[in-house]
């Protein structure tokens, strides 16, 4: 039981943070056609690790995802 309360706290806590800096999630529409070219799919939970990895800039990062 005390591992259930615990996880739900943990839970709690990542919700709170999570929505205090993206909002609240909404559905949204989004275009499901494929397209030519790269792509990447991020799911909620890593997004903020995927914008910006730390010390790298814009450059940096795109030849880390797109190397040559």
């Amino acid at each position: 039981m005390e591992i259930g309360q615990m996880n739900f706290k943990v839970m709690s806590i990542l919700d709170a943070g999570e929505t205090t800096k993206y909002g609240h999630p909404t559905p949204t529409q989004v275009n499901v056609k494929a397209v030519e070219g790269k792509s990447i799919l991020i799911s909620g939970h890593d997004l903020k690790d995927s914008v910006q990895p730390a010390g790298a800039d814009r450059r940096d990062w795109r030849e880390r995802l797109y190397p040559r």
